[in-house]
């Protein structure tokens, strides 16, 4: 059809050549107040071959106002002259202010106009289904899609991928899930259809529904490879790595040489223990493709987890190669050489941490390298020059400052300092007991129980915390009913948690049930030679009147903990205690 859109539009592709020299005046006044914009004096014919000249104007200052970045201004003037020439070329061109300006109504509006002009251009009608699906319309969103398929010259697939892109402008989860399920019943046949539906699940956190329909479109269709990497990355990422390693078996296997897909299957064996798998699948990864870094971090690291030092450290110090993996190769081999006490060499790492991710962690290892070679003040010096960019960072700090405190055996330090961390992470397990550590240690026993009862009540099953209160209570010789509870409560969760039934052992001593506290204990001894336990069971066995075996333990076992001023002196002080009590 010969139409006056033809010369309209010919006339627009040649208007930025023309438009900023013949409008340079045109520029408003001073507030930012664009000219008002002459209307049309003189409707154009259909079959007029002249070119309005008031559109011609309109035109070119639409031009100008989107030059400037005014889309919204440049839609609305440009989408008058389209409705008065009924102009395709001007719809589609005032639609693209409207998108540009970011301006819902235009967009719409300049949409349904293109498509009223063009009925057979599919672009209009996929504009008309998104624009439903973000107005929350259902029913329009489907009629539109049903009339973009009927035009649209691309598959149902790259159709149907198309449309799953769009999802993160605007729509409501609920309209575009239930979008993608009528799609996907409707095309039960087509596998791109689950897929779609299945990523727009995933998008909306909907990963239970997401993995049940991924997993049925590979029980059921030939797919390509996207759907197994969409899979693959739901279960790392919610960490069901078992369900992945099952779905997915039968394609690794069929694709040895996918590499990203080995690479990330390996992640799940990991997360499944299955180390000599992981490392097997991370060494044929590595071997057959030099330039898989991550991979190669991947093994190092778990070939450093699994204590392996002297196989990881040729891939750390392959990586050293590259830029990228300085920082985190170098923090992990000052681990390794800390490690091994080859300290210079552990320095020369840490010291080569850029400021990012590792620098801090690096800089706490220095600072107890510092502290084991040179002293507290050292370490502490190095901690105070540094600075805590958020919380998680400044915890860091105040754990190190204290851990050093109490390596310093200046207990009341450590406490002051664990006390300001406690108040900012008072649900933090590990600082609660380096906290209450500090207390136990400082004598500051009212504050211990208040610290240790709070936790208790606030993690009630957390045996360690239960111990924690009842050997308390057991070595001061108060509130035993209550200590009774606590360590058998303890026991339930932790049967065979030796310190904890030398605790309880502990109690039975202290209650004078010393037959129980003596198999108690012995049976912790068994379990595990610790210095504490040696101490009740001979305490627990003078009680007992079993004088040659108390001291045949102390005999056998006391050079083992040179060290302990207590284990030291042990017999001599019962040996004391034992004439004073047969004095009369």
């Amino acid at each position: 059809m010969q139409k006056k859109s033809q010369k309209i539009a010919w006339t627009l592709l040649f208007s930025g050549s023309i438009a900023f020299g013949g409008l340079a005046g045109c520029q408003g006044n001073a507030a930012g107040i664009h000219p008002v914009v002459a209307k049309s004096e003189e409707p154009v014919g259909e079959t007029d071959s002249r070119i309005n000249p008031s559109w011609m104007y309109d035109i070119l200052v639409a031009e100008m106002l989107a030059g400037r970045g005014d889309f919204v201004n440049a839609y609305h003037v440009m989408m008058r002259v389209a409705k008065q020439s009924q102009d395709v070329a001007l719809a589609e061109r005032a639609f693209n202010f409207a998108m540009s300006g970011y301006e819902p109504r235009g967009i719409e509006q300049s949409a349904a106009l293109w498509r009223s002009l063009e009925p057979t251009d599919a672009t209009p009608w996929r504009i008309g289904y998104i624009m439903a699906l973000r107005a929350g319309n259902l029913d329009d969103a489907l009629q539109n899609w049903d009339a973009y398929r009927a035009r649209s010259e691309d598959s149902l697939a790259t159709d149907l991928k198309n449309a799953a892109t769009q999802i993160g402008h605007g729509i409501e989860a609920d309209i575009a899930l239930a979008f993608f399920e009528r799609l996907h019943q409707r095309h039960q046949g087509e596998w791109s259809a689950g897929y779609v539906y299945g990523f727009v699940a995933d998008h909306y956190q909907q990963h239970e529904l997401a993995v049940s329909i991924l997993e049925d479109v590979v029980s059921r269709f030939a797919v390509d490879r996207d759907v197994y990497f969409a899979l693959i990355n739901i279960y790392l990422e919610q960490d069901w790595y078992e369900r992945g390693l099952d779905v997915l078996a039968d394609y690794i296997a069929e694709h040895p040489d996918d590499w990203t897909m080995q690479e990330r299957y390996a992640r799940l064996e990991v997360r499944a223990q299955r180390f000599d798998a992981a490392e097997a699948r991370y060494q044929r990864i590595v071997k057959n493709n030099p330039q898989a870094r991550a991979s190669q971090l991947s093994l190092a690291l778990l070939l450093l987890d699994r204590g392996d030092f002297d196989a990881a450290i040729p891939h750390f110090h392959a990586l050293l190669r590259q830029q990228s993996y300085q920082d985190v190769t170098n923090y992990y081999l000052g681990l390794i050489y800390q490690d091994q006490s080859q300290n210079s060499l552990a320095r020369q790492h840490l010291d080569r941490v850029g400021e990012g991710l590792y620098f801090l962690d690096a800089q706490l290892i220095l600072s107890q390298l510092d502290f084991d070679e040179i002293g507290l003040d050292a370490a502490l010096q190095r901690l105070a020059a540094l600075d805590a960019a958020d919380p998680a960072e400044q915890l860091k700090l105040w754990r190190a400052k204290g851990s050093f405190y109490s390596q310093a055996k200046r207990w009341h330090d450590a406490a002051a300092v664990y006390r300001q961390a406690h108040a900012q992470n008072s649900e933090l397990l590990p600082l609660i007991y380096a906290y209450a550590l500090s207390l136990y240690n400082a004598e500051l026993f009212t504050e211990y129980e208040a610290v240790v009862k709070q936790a208790v009540l606030n993690n009630p099953d957390e045996p360690d915390l239960l111990n924690a209160l009842g050997y308390f209570y057991a070595e001061k010789g108060i509130n035993l009913a209550e200590a009774k509870e606590l360590l058998d409560r303890a026991l339930e969760i932790a049967p065979d948690a030796f310190h904890i039934i030398d605790s309880r052992g502990w109690l039975a001593y202290q209650q004078g049930e010393f037959e129980l506290a003596e198999k108690l204990i012995s049976q912790a001894w068994s379990m595990q030679q610790d210095e504490e336990v040696l101490l009740h069971l001979i305490k627990v066995k003078w009680a007992l009147r079993k004088f040659e075996e108390a001291e045949a333990l102390w005999q056998r076992y006391h050079h083992q903990y040179a060290d302990n001023e207590e284990v030291q002196n042990l017999l001599i002080k019962l040996r004391a205690d034992s004439k004073k009590s047969a004095t009369p």
